[in-house]
């Protein structure tokens, strides 16, 4: 069994809080395959070096929240931009993918039409080639008649009359 760091619980609830949810929302419609607390530590990741230059050019204060606002901006703006990929690329195959399936179902209703009919999969049982564990229910009905468990859909009188 892997053990677990702290920060994985931390990040898992993340990816469960309602902003987590949303951001999951959001990397899906940009088609970026990574969790919203991965997302987040790549922001903090590009925050920190923009900060520490920040910081040196204007002062504490006014570095680090030009820096964090320069990130969460830009990362939103990428996010927006993106938004419409999965969209985009559904649209794009949809026509390939109609193609492909018509063609196969054409294919399939041309084997089927100029082929025999299907051999059974399974021979036809008898009262004595089904298995003694079996409840009756799961026996075909002519073993069952045969065997004289059950009795026949219509009288014998009336089955002889209409004949």
């Amino acid at each position: 069994m892997t053990r677990r760091t702290p920060w994985a619980r931390i990040g898992d609830a993340y990816d469960r809080s309602r902003g987590g949810r949303r951001l999951e929302g959001r990397l899906h419609r940009a088609m970026l395959d990574t969790t919203p607390a991965r997302w987040r530590l790549g922001q903090a990741l590009v925050a920190l070096p923009l900060a520490a230059l920040a910081t040196a050019a204007l002062g504490p204060l006014l570095g680090l929240l030009i820096a964090s606002g320069a990130v969460r901006t830009g990362a939103r703006v990428m996010l927006r931009g993106r938004s419409g990929r999965r969209a985009a690329a559904l649209e794009r195959a949809a026509p390939l993918l109609a193609r492909s399936l018509g063609a196969e179902l054409a294919a399939g209703a041309v084997r089927r039409r100029h082929s025999p009919p299907p051999r059974p999969r399974f021979p036809a049982t008898t009262a004595s080639s089904v298995p003694s564990w079996q409840p009756p229910s799961s026996t075909p009905r002519s073993a069952r008649l045969r065997a004289g468990r059950l009795r026949p859909l219509r009288p014998a009188s009336r089955t002889a009359a209409a004949g």
